[in-house]
């Protein structure tokens, strides 16, 4: 008996913490926006649709021309595109330019994403998760080499 009446008042009090929320959300501003941007998502000039655009908070797809509007949330500080299949990002000094810096963008009208389409298929995926190694010198760095070695056989 004392097990339901448990168990009974346990989800009493989860019901009344989920139908609040927990108050989590009730003190942040993700849900306000203090702009619009506007863009486009294009390779060749060519616009592209279907392409997810977010700040992180909120997010847009694409229309057919690879137009977005997109509400900004007041703690964003970029803009982000997720790369469709068949597309790369360009890459500026190793760094893939897959978002854009809100911070002094002056022409929030015009924030474009230009992407690149791949010369292969992009359909076959293989991944290899290594851990982080924290090698020290460079005998530690030489222990990896059978790692290298069986990674660049398979």
């Amino acid at each position: 008996m004392k097990s339901n009446l448990f168990k009974i008042t346990a989800l009493v009090f989860l019901s009344v913490l989920l139908g609040r929320g927990i108050g989590f959300a009730a003190n942040n501003d993700h849900g306000n926006t203090k702009t619009i941007v506007n863009g486009k998502v294009k390779c060749l000039n060519q616009g592209l649709s279907g392409i997810v655009v977010t700040d992180g908070y909120h997010f847009t797809v694409t229309n057919k021309d690879g137009d977005y509007s997109l509400p900004i949330s007041l703690d964003a500080t970029h803009v982000y595109i997720s790369s469709p299949s068949g597309y790369s990002v360009p890459v500026v000094n190793s760094v893939p330019q897959f978002y854009i810096k809100l911070d002094g963008v002056k022409d929030k009208n015009h924030l474009d994403f230009h992407l690149n389409k791949l010369d292969v298929s992009d359909q076959k995926h293989y991944f290899i998760v290594v851990g982080d190694p924290q090698v020290r010198n460079e005998k530690e760095v030489l222990q990896l080499n059978p790692i290298l070695d069986f990674l660049k056989k398979i």
